[in-house]
Protein backbone atom coordinates (compact mmCIF):
# COMPACT_ATOMS: atom_id res chain seq x y z
CA UNK A 1 0.00 0.00 0.00
CA UNK A 2 2.88 2.67 1.05
CA UNK A 3 4.46 1.71 -1.94
CA UNK A 4 1.73 2.46 -4.40
CA UNK A 5 0.90 5.54 -2.80
CA UNK A 6 4.79 6.64 -3.52
CA UNK A 7 4.20 6.05 -6.40
CA UNK A 8 0.95 8.13 -6.60
CA UNK A 9 3.26 10.63 -5.24
CA UNK A 10 5.75 10.94 -7.63
CA UNK A 11 3.56 10.63 -10.75
CA UNK A 12 2.14 13.84 -9.22
CA UNK A 13 5.13 15.52 -8.74
CA UNK A 14 5.57 14.51 -12.25
CA UNK A 15 2.48 16.01 -13.70
CA UNK A 16 3.05 19.11 -11.30
CA UNK A 17 6.56 19.48 -13.27
CA UNK A 18 4.97 18.99 -16.70
CA UNK A 19 2.84 21.38 -15.88
CA UNK A 20 5.21 24.27 -15.33
CA UNK A 21 7.11 23.26 -18.23
CA UNK A 22 3.83 23.65 -20.63
CA UNK A 23 2.79 26.81 -19.08
CA UNK A 24 6.68 28.38 -19.73
CA UNK A 25 6.69 26.96 -23.82
CA UNK A 26 3.25 28.41 -23.73
CA UNK A 27 4.84 32.01 -22.53
CA UNK A 28 7.72 31.50 -25.19
CA UNK A 29 5.82 30.77 -27.63
CA UNK A 30 3.33 33.93 -27.31
CA UNK A 31 6.23 36.49 -27.21
CA UNK A 32 4.63 39.03 -25.39
CA UNK A 33 7.45 41.47 -25.27
CA UNK A 34 7.94 41.59 -28.82
CA UNK A 35 3.75 42.00 -28.83
CA UNK A 36 3.82 44.96 -26.39
CA UNK A 37 6.77 46.69 -27.99
CA UNK A 38 4.50 46.48 -31.27
CA UNK A 39 1.99 48.23 -29.50
CA UNK A 40 3.76 50.72 -27.86
CA UNK A 41 5.18 52.00 -31.29
CA UNK A 42 1.84 52.81 -32.70
CA UNK A 43 1.02 56.01 -33.47
CA UNK A 44 -2.40 56.71 -32.48
CA UNK A 45 -2.32 60.06 -34.55
CA UNK A 46 -2.68 58.28 -38.18
CA UNK A 47 -5.35 56.57 -37.44
CA UNK A 48 -8.82 57.13 -37.72
CA UNK A 49 -10.96 57.01 -34.83
CA UNK A 50 -13.58 59.98 -35.29
CA UNK A 51 -16.42 57.94 -35.77
CA UNK A 52 -16.26 56.37 -31.94
CA UNK A 53 -19.85 54.40 -32.21
CA UNK A 54 -18.65 52.84 -35.34
CA UNK A 55 -16.07 51.33 -33.73
CA UNK A 56 -17.98 50.18 -30.82
CA UNK A 57 -15.96 52.11 -28.38
CA UNK A 58 -18.03 53.95 -25.54
CA UNK A 59 -17.40 57.81 -25.43
CA UNK A 60 -17.05 57.67 -21.95
CA UNK A 61 -14.31 55.25 -21.89
CA UNK A 62 -12.90 57.36 -24.83
CA UNK A 63 -12.49 60.60 -22.62
CA UNK A 64 -11.34 58.65 -19.79
CA UNK A 65 -8.31 57.34 -21.69
CA UNK A 66 -7.77 61.32 -23.16
CA UNK A 67 -7.74 62.41 -19.54
CA UNK A 68 -4.63 59.68 -18.53
CA UNK A 69 -2.95 61.00 -21.67
CA UNK A 70 -3.30 56.88 -22.34
CA UNK A 71 -3.25 56.69 -26.62
CA UNK A 72 -6.36 55.23 -27.39
CA UNK A 73 -4.97 52.19 -30.03
CA UNK A 74 -2.74 51.38 -27.10
CA UNK A 75 -6.56 49.96 -25.53
CA UNK A 76 -8.89 50.01 -27.94
CA UNK A 77 -8.57 47.93 -31.00
CA UNK A 78 -8.59 49.74 -34.46
CA UNK A 79 -9.22 47.65 -37.50
CA UNK A 80 -6.39 48.89 -39.40
CA UNK A 81 -3.58 48.28 -37.07
CA UNK A 82 -4.72 44.43 -36.94
CA UNK A 83 -5.03 44.33 -40.93
CA UNK A 84 -1.69 45.40 -40.80
CA UNK A 85 -0.38 43.31 -38.13
CA UNK A 86 -3.29 40.24 -37.12
CA UNK A 87 -0.49 39.19 -34.12
CA UNK A 88 -1.78 42.41 -32.16
CA UNK A 89 -5.76 40.50 -32.39
CA UNK A 90 -3.78 38.49 -29.11
CA UNK A 91 -3.23 41.59 -27.63
CA UNK A 92 -6.41 43.56 -27.59
CA UNK A 93 -8.06 40.28 -27.23
CA UNK A 94 -6.35 39.75 -23.87
CA UNK A 95 -7.20 43.11 -22.91
CA UNK A 96 -10.56 42.38 -23.35
CA UNK A 97 -10.48 39.22 -21.73
CA UNK A 98 -12.09 37.33 -24.12
CA UNK A 99 -10.79 33.58 -25.34
CA UNK A 100 -10.29 32.68 -28.99
CA UNK A 101 -13.11 30.26 -28.58
CA UNK A 102 -15.57 33.79 -27.42
CA UNK A 103 -14.12 35.52 -30.06
CA UNK A 104 -14.57 33.41 -32.82
CA UNK A 105 -18.29 33.02 -31.04
CA UNK A 106 -19.39 36.55 -30.96
CA UNK A 107 -17.23 37.64 -33.97
CA UNK A 108 -17.51 34.65 -36.34
CA UNK A 109 -13.43 34.58 -36.52
CA UNK A 110 -11.46 31.87 -36.01
CA UNK A 111 -8.11 34.42 -35.06
CA UNK A 112 -5.80 31.60 -33.90
CA UNK A 113 -4.03 31.39 -37.03
CA UNK A 114 -3.75 34.98 -37.26
CA UNK A 115 -2.17 35.40 -33.68
CA UNK A 116 0.28 32.75 -34.29
CA UNK A 117 1.10 34.97 -37.42
CA UNK A 118 0.82 31.87 -40.00
CA UNK A 119 -2.43 32.50 -41.22
CA UNK A 120 -2.32 32.44 -45.47
CA UNK A 121 -4.68 34.77 -46.54
CA UNK A 122 -4.63 38.64 -45.42
CA UNK A 123 -7.39 39.53 -42.61
CA UNK A 124 -10.22 40.90 -44.92
CA UNK A 125 -11.22 44.66 -44.17
CA UNK A 126 -14.85 44.02 -42.83
CA UNK A 127 -13.74 40.84 -40.85
CA UNK A 128 -10.90 43.11 -38.81
CA UNK A 129 -14.18 45.61 -38.20
CA UNK A 130 -15.64 42.78 -36.83
CA UNK A 131 -12.94 41.85 -34.39
CA UNK A 132 -12.24 45.53 -33.52
CA UNK A 133 -16.09 46.22 -32.68
CA UNK A 134 -16.67 42.88 -30.89
CA UNK A 135 -13.26 43.84 -28.90
CA UNK A 136 -13.60 47.57 -28.41
CA UNK A 137 -17.34 47.04 -26.85
CA UNK A 138 -15.79 44.43 -24.15
CA UNK A 139 -12.81 46.91 -23.16
CA UNK A 140 -15.05 49.92 -22.70
CA UNK A 141 -16.82 48.50 -19.82
CA UNK A 142 -13.12 47.29 -18.20
CA UNK A 143 -12.07 51.02 -18.67
CA UNK A 144 -15.40 53.04 -17.61
CA UNK A 145 -15.53 50.34 -13.94
CA UNK A 146 -11.63 50.00 -13.32
CA UNK A 147 -10.62 52.88 -11.59
CA UNK A 148 -7.48 53.61 -11.98
CA UNK A 149 -6.80 51.88 -15.13
CA UNK A 150 -3.58 52.20 -16.91
CA UNK A 151 -1.09 50.42 -19.59
CA UNK A 152 0.30 48.30 -16.98
CA UNK A 153 -3.19 46.68 -16.35
CA UNK A 154 -3.98 46.38 -19.53
CA UNK A 155 -0.74 44.32 -20.31
CA UNK A 156 -1.21 41.97 -17.17
CA UNK A 157 -4.72 41.78 -18.08
CA UNK A 158 -3.19 40.17 -21.61
CA UNK A 159 -1.26 37.83 -19.45
CA UNK A 160 -3.93 36.67 -17.16
CA UNK A 161 -5.98 36.08 -20.63
CA UNK A 162 -3.21 33.76 -21.86
CA UNK A 163 -3.01 32.28 -18.80
CA UNK A 164 -6.57 31.06 -18.61
CA UNK A 165 -6.26 29.67 -22.10
CA UNK A 166 -2.78 28.09 -21.32
CA UNK A 167 -4.52 26.24 -18.20
CA UNK A 168 -7.56 25.34 -20.59
CA UNK A 169 -5.28 23.70 -22.85
CA UNK A 170 -3.49 21.91 -19.98
CA UNK A 171 -6.82 20.48 -18.56
CA UNK A 172 -6.82 18.25 -22.35
CA UNK A 173 -3.28 17.03 -20.97
CA UNK A 174 -4.30 14.88 -18.26
CA UNK A 175 -6.67 13.01 -20.15
CA UNK A 176 -3.84 12.32 -22.78
CA UNK A 177 -1.93 10.85 -20.61
CA UNK A 178 -4.54 9.17 -18.65
CA UNK A 179 -5.61 7.29 -21.98
CA UNK A 180 -1.74 6.61 -22.35
CA UNK A 181 -1.06 4.97 -19.43
CA UNK A 182 -4.10 2.72 -19.69
CA UNK A 183 -3.11 2.08 -23.29
CA UNK A 184 0.27 0.43 -22.40
CA UNK A 185 -1.20 -1.31 -19.45
CA UNK A 186 -3.22 -2.94 -21.50
CA UNK A 187 -1.15 -3.89 -24.63
CA UNK A 188 1.79 -4.32 -22.75
CA UNK A 189 0.19 -7.35 -20.71
CA UNK A 190 -1.08 -8.76 -23.89
CA UNK A 191 2.20 -8.45 -25.44
CA UNK A 192 4.01 -10.42 -22.47
CA UNK A 193 1.66 -12.72 -22.68
CA UNK A 194 1.48 -13.84 -26.00
CA UNK A 195 -2.33 -12.98 -27.01
CA UNK A 196 -1.16 -10.82 -30.04
CA UNK A 197 -1.77 -11.50 -33.44
CA UNK A 198 1.41 -9.47 -35.22
CA UNK A 199 4.81 -9.11 -33.22
CA UNK A 200 4.97 -5.80 -31.60
CA UNK A 201 7.52 -3.42 -29.53
CA UNK A 202 7.22 -0.89 -26.92
CA UNK A 203 7.02 1.47 -29.74
CA UNK A 204 4.40 0.16 -31.33
CA UNK A 205 2.51 0.41 -28.71
CA UNK A 206 2.74 3.98 -28.81
CA UNK A 207 2.76 4.73 -31.95
CA UNK A 208 -0.08 2.45 -32.85
CA UNK A 209 -3.99 2.94 -32.22
CA UNK A 210 -5.56 -0.48 -33.37
CA UNK A 211 -4.53 -4.03 -32.06
CA UNK A 212 -5.18 -7.12 -33.40
CA UNK A 213 -5.16 -9.68 -30.67
CA UNK A 214 -4.47 -13.40 -31.59
CA UNK A 215 -8.38 -14.83 -31.15
CA UNK A 216 -9.97 -12.52 -33.44
CA UNK A 217 -10.67 -9.60 -31.55
CA UNK A 218 -9.30 -6.09 -32.05
CA UNK A 219 -8.51 -3.39 -29.55
CA UNK A 220 -9.11 0.53 -31.01
CA UNK A 221 -8.19 3.64 -29.03
CA UNK A 222 -9.70 6.61 -29.71
CA UNK A 223 -12.01 9.30 -28.53
CA UNK A 224 -15.43 8.67 -27.83
CA UNK A 225 -15.30 6.03 -27.09
CA UNK A 226 -11.51 6.23 -25.83
CA UNK A 227 -11.07 2.41 -26.10
CA UNK A 228 -13.45 -0.06 -28.22
CA UNK A 229 -12.73 -3.94 -28.00
CA UNK A 230 -14.36 -5.14 -31.06
CA UNK A 231 -15.45 -8.99 -31.90
CA UNK A 232 -14.08 -10.98 -34.34
CA UNK A 233 -16.53 -10.02 -36.40
CA UNK A 234 -14.59 -6.90 -37.37
CA UNK A 235 -18.35 -4.61 -36.26
CA UNK A 236 -20.19 -5.86 -32.82
CA UNK A 237 -18.45 -3.59 -29.58
CA UNK A 238 -17.74 -6.06 -27.32
CA UNK A 239 -17.13 -3.20 -24.46
CA UNK A 240 -16.34 0.37 -24.97
CA UNK A 241 -14.25 2.61 -22.27
CA UNK A 242 -14.53 5.77 -21.28
CA UNK A 243 -11.17 7.18 -19.63
CA UNK A 244 -11.51 10.53 -17.55
CA UNK A 245 -7.72 11.46 -16.30
CA UNK A 246 -9.04 14.83 -14.66
CA UNK A 247 -8.46 15.01 -10.71
CA UNK A 248 -10.36 17.97 -9.68
CA UNK A 249 -13.84 17.38 -7.91
CA UNK A 250 -15.13 20.93 -9.64
CA UNK A 251 -15.35 18.98 -13.26
CA UNK A 252 -16.14 15.33 -12.29
CA UNK A 253 -19.84 15.46 -13.23
CA UNK A 254 -19.10 17.36 -16.35
CA UNK A 255 -16.67 14.58 -17.37
CA UNK A 256 -18.99 11.65 -16.18
CA UNK A 257 -22.27 13.42 -18.49
CA UNK A 258 -19.21 13.64 -21.29
CA UNK A 259 -18.97 10.09 -20.62
CA UNK A 260 -22.29 9.36 -20.55
CA UNK A 261 -23.27 10.60 -24.05
CA UNK A 262 -20.47 8.46 -25.50
CA UNK A 263 -22.01 5.20 -23.78
CA UNK A 264 -25.64 5.59 -24.68
CA UNK A 265 -24.09 5.60 -28.37
CA UNK A 266 -22.21 2.80 -27.58
CA UNK A 267 -25.47 1.15 -26.24
CA UNK A 268 -27.53 2.82 -29.29
CA UNK A 269 -25.53 0.53 -31.77
CA UNK A 270 -25.08 -2.64 -29.41
CA UNK A 271 -27.48 -2.76 -26.37
CA UNK A 272 -25.39 -5.89 -25.09
CA UNK A 273 -22.08 -3.72 -25.04
CA UNK A 274 -20.13 -3.67 -21.62
CA UNK A 275 -19.73 -0.24 -20.93
CA UNK A 276 -16.34 1.06 -18.50
CA UNK A 277 -15.99 4.19 -16.81
CA UNK A 278 -12.39 4.88 -15.56
CA UNK A 279 -12.24 8.18 -13.62
CA UNK A 280 -9.05 10.06 -11.98
CA UNK A 281 -11.75 10.83 -9.03
CA UNK A 282 -15.48 9.47 -9.04
CA UNK A 283 -17.03 11.99 -6.39
CA UNK A 284 -20.10 11.09 -4.17
CA UNK A 285 -22.57 12.50 -6.07
CA UNK A 286 -20.98 11.01 -9.55
CA UNK A 287 -21.07 7.77 -7.93
CA UNK A 288 -24.92 7.75 -7.10
CA UNK A 289 -25.45 9.17 -10.87
CA UNK A 290 -23.96 5.54 -11.90
CA UNK A 291 -25.24 3.46 -9.28
CA UNK A 292 -28.70 5.01 -10.78
CA UNK A 293 -27.86 4.95 -14.43
CA UNK A 294 -28.28 1.85 -16.35
CA UNK A 295 -26.05 3.14 -19.29
CA UNK A 296 -22.74 2.40 -16.89
CA UNK A 297 -21.82 -1.51 -16.52
CA UNK A 298 -18.38 -1.07 -14.66
CA UNK A 299 -16.28 1.69 -13.26
CA UNK A 300 -12.45 1.95 -12.28
CA UNK A 301 -10.92 4.65 -10.31
CA UNK A 302 -8.33 5.65 -12.47
CA UNK A 303 -5.99 6.77 -9.79
CA UNK A 304 -5.89 3.00 -7.72
CA UNK A 305 -5.26 1.24 -11.67
CA UNK A 306 -2.31 3.09 -11.73
CA UNK A 307 -0.82 3.15 -7.96
CA UNK A 308 -2.52 -0.24 -6.46
CA UNK A 309 -1.52 -3.92 -8.01
CA UNK A 310 -3.87 -5.36 -6.93
CA UNK A 311 -6.71 -3.00 -8.70
CA UNK A 312 -4.12 -3.04 -11.66
CA UNK A 313 -4.88 -6.45 -11.68
CA UNK A 314 -8.74 -6.83 -11.53
CA UNK A 315 -9.08 -4.19 -14.49
CA UNK A 316 -6.48 -6.72 -16.82
CA UNK A 317 -8.61 -9.55 -15.50
CA UNK A 318 -11.50 -7.98 -16.69
CA UNK A 319 -10.51 -6.52 -19.87
CA UNK A 320 -9.71 -10.07 -20.56
CA UNK A 321 -12.67 -11.59 -19.56
CA UNK A 322 -14.13 -9.12 -21.85
CA UNK A 323 -12.22 -10.39 -24.91
CA UNK A 324 -12.88 -14.14 -23.67
CA UNK A 325 -9.03 -14.76 -23.04
CA UNK A 326 -7.47 -16.69 -20.04
CA UNK A 327 -5.03 -14.67 -18.19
Amino acid sequence: MALGRNRLRERLSERYGLRSLFFYHKLLDAQFPPLFRAVRRLDCSTLNFGDLTALEIAQEAAGILESRSIPICHVFCHPDVIKEDPKLIAYYRGAAAISQKGLQQLAGANVRRFEMGVNTRPLAEQRALEISRVLNKLISAAVIQIVGLDLELVQAQVFMTAGAQVDGSWRQVPGQEASDAVKFIMMNDLLQRGHMKDPLSKDDIKSLRQFNIANGYKIIFGSEPDISIVEPDGVTEASVVEIKGGTDTAGALERYGAAKKSFDEALSRNPRVITVYLAGVITATVAQRIAADRAVRETFNLTDILAEESEKERFLNQVYWWMHLSR
